[in-house]
């Protein structure tokens, strides 16, 4: 999978606990020069920001980053939902980065619509060379948007009747081997290749790269986000 402008992923990671979904995710963000975090399990190395004003301040000014912005662990509180789309909304005024939401479906909003921002990263953040990456467990909390619009699934060990069915609406028959895979092994879906078999395997330059954009940041940030995240902050 080579960069191209324009074509920054979306990509979905499910499976249960211990899979091999975060190490794979970890290999994967080497290829990408600017990536912003959530990561309420405190597993992703990074410069870990206190506040959303800080994040944006930060991702505006410097060319190169790893910033990891850590929520509240347990259930997510409105101000927390809120945090999550104020943090899409930086991604995508900034540009030219990855977005990796992990536990996703901690801030799935089941039953409702999917969270502004995030939607908007999902149809348009490939005009912003905005990517995105959502790692969860359940895959039934999943927005369907999310996983409908992915162009990439990287599915682990997944167990129960309804996940497998609710996959194979999207992979095909390929989905009845989640049960089977053993820590570390996957099925790795795109639209063009269809489904493959893998295993995580970390070489001198780590996994496969999901995709990288390329372009050079440019252009001024709204002026609004420096508000939006201190009302998000003090909500």
């Amino acid at each position: 999978m080579k960069p191209r402008r324009h074509d920054a992923p979306v990509a979905v990671v499910l499976g249960r606990r211990g899979s091999g979904k975060t190490t794979l995710v970890k290999a994967k963000l080497r290829a990408f020069p600017r990536v912003i975090i959530v990561d309420p399990e405190h597993e992703y190395p990074g410069e870990v920001c206190e506040s959303l004003g800080q994040l944006y301040r930060l991702a505006r000014t410097t060319r190169r980053f790893r910033f990891v912005y850590r929520p509240a662990r347990g259930l997510a509180s409105k101000g927390e939902l809120d945090a999550i789309d104020c943090l899409a909304q930086i991604a995508y005024t900034v540009g030219n980065l990855l977005l990796v939401i992990d536990e996703a479906d901690r801030y799935a909003r089941q039953g409702k619509d999917t969270l502004p921002y995030v939607r908007l990263l999902i149809d348009e953040g490939r005009h912003q060379d905005v990517g995105l990456v959502a790692v969860a467990r359940r895959p039934g909390r999943i927005p369907k948007d999310l996983i409908e619009n992915a162009g990439w699934l990287y599915l682990f060990h997944t167990h129960g009747a309804h996940s497998q069915k609710y996959l194979a609406g999207i992979i095909g028959a390929e989905a009845e081997h989640l049960a089977t895979l053993t820590a570390g092994e996957y099925l790795e879906w795109n639209e063009r290749a269809g489904v493959t078999r893998r295993k995580i395997t970390l070489g001198p330059r780590g996994a496969t790269p999901l995709r990288s954009p390329i372009a050079l940041p440019g252009g001024d940030a709204s002026a609004d986000i420096d508000q939006t995240a201190k009302k998000t902050q003090n909500s």
